[in-house]
């Protein structure tokens, strides 16, 4: 299944130094949900990613409590048994780690975002493969 793990730099810093996360601190990432489904019978599983995309790419945001930073999200691969839904949303936790085996993309934001951004612009997400991890890393810590 395929999940949306927002990051701050320092978690996208861990990821390529140590090859994982670990569930230690409690990883929340975002997925297409069944209720999601059910709420847009005509939108596509493509465009159902996106939304659960953009939700992780939001929370990563939230997190710098008002910071602008720049969005940072992992899309990853797990098995089903390694999430667990958290009620009726897109957002999930993951259990046990995730490692950069499982990671298929990085995703960063072109530009810093706040949460305190009153805008409903959604944000411009850049797209390296799992291999580009360190080009996606150098990129995030960038100010531009």
């Amino acid at each position: 299944m395929r999940i949306y793990l927002p990051l701050d730099l320092n978690q996208l810093e861990a990821l390529h130094a140590d090859g994982r996360l670990s569930d230690d601190e409690g990883l929340v990432a975002y997925a297409v949900s069944d209720t999601l489904r059910r709420e847009n019978p005509d939108i596509d599983e493509e465009d159902l990613e996106y939304e659960a995309q953009l939700d992780a790419a939001f929370a990563s945001v939230v997190r710098a409590d008002g910071e602008p930073v720049k969005p940072i999200v992992a899309s990853a691969d797990l098995v089903p048994a390694a999430i667990d839904f958290i009620g009726d949303t897109t957002a999930v936790e993951v259990i046990g780690e995730v490692t950069t085996q499982q990671i298929v993309a990085i995703h960063i934001g072109e530009h810093p975002e706040s949460a305190d951004d009153d805008s409903d612009v959604e944000p411009e997400l850049l797209w390296y493969d799992a291999t580009e991890m360190l080009t996606a890393l150098e990129f995030a810590r960038s100010r531009d």
